[in-house]
C-alpha cells in the first residue's frame, strides 16, 4: 500500500496492478439438499413416547398363535395326491377352483397366456387402458423375440436340413 508520502508514480502503479486470485484455494459453499422441507414424522433413531397421544402404547401385544385344527389348516393340501391315491375319476386340473378360467388346464408359452388373457381381459380397453396398453406392447416384444429367435421356415428344403 502507499504512505502518504508517495509519489503519484507510486500511486499510479498500486492502482493499476491486475487483482489475483487462487481459485485452487476457493473454498466452495455445500449444496444443501431439500433447503426449508420440514419432515412431518419422525425419522431419526426409536420412536419417542409422546406425551398427550390419543392412543399410548400401555404393553407390548401378546402374539396370537394360529389354531392348526381351524378348518382351513386342518384341510390344506387335502386334494394334492388325489390322482396318485385316490380314483381316476377326477382330474387334479378339475380341483383348481381359485385359478381364472383363461387359465385353467393352460400349458405354453408367456406370449400364448398373454394371449388368453388379453382376450378375456378386452374389457381392459376402457376400464384400464394403461394395463391394457402394457399388455399389447408385451405381447408385441414377445412376437418380435420369438420370431428372431426361432429358425425360418423355408418350403424349399426340408426341416432337418
Amino acid at each position: 500500500m502507499w504512505t502518504f508520502g508517495a509519489t503519484v508514480s507510486n500511486l499510479l502503479k498500486e492502482i493499476t496492478k491486475p487483482l489475483t486470485t487462487s481459485i485452487r484455494f476457493y473454498e466452495r459453499k455445500r449444496f444443501i439438499r431439500r433447503f426449508g422441507y420440514v419432515e412431518h414424522y419422525h425419522c431419526r433413531g426409536l420412536l419417542p413416547r409422546i406425551k398427550d397421544d390419543y392412543l399410548p402404547l400401555k404393553s407390548i401385544p401378546n402374539e396370537r398363535k394360529s389354531n392348526p385344527w381351524r378348518q382351513q389348516a386342518a384341510l390344506f393340501g387335502q386334494n394334492d395326491y388325489i390322482d396318485i391315491l385316490g380314483e381316476d375319476k377326477i382330474n387334479p386340473t378339475q380341483l383348481m377352483s381359485s385359478i381364472p378360467a383363461w387359465l385353467q388346464k393352460f400349458r405354453g408359452n408367456e406370449m400364448q397366456m398373454l394371449i388368453r388373457r388379453r382376450h378375456a381381459k378386452s374389457h381392459w380397453k376402457w376400464s384400464r387402458p394403461q394395463k391394457w396398453d402394457h399388455l399389447n406392447k408385451r405381447i408385441d416384444f414377445l412376437y418380435k423375440r420369438l420370431n428372431y429367435k426361432s429358425a425360418p421356415r423355408n418350403p424349399e428344403y426340408p426341416s432337418d436340413y
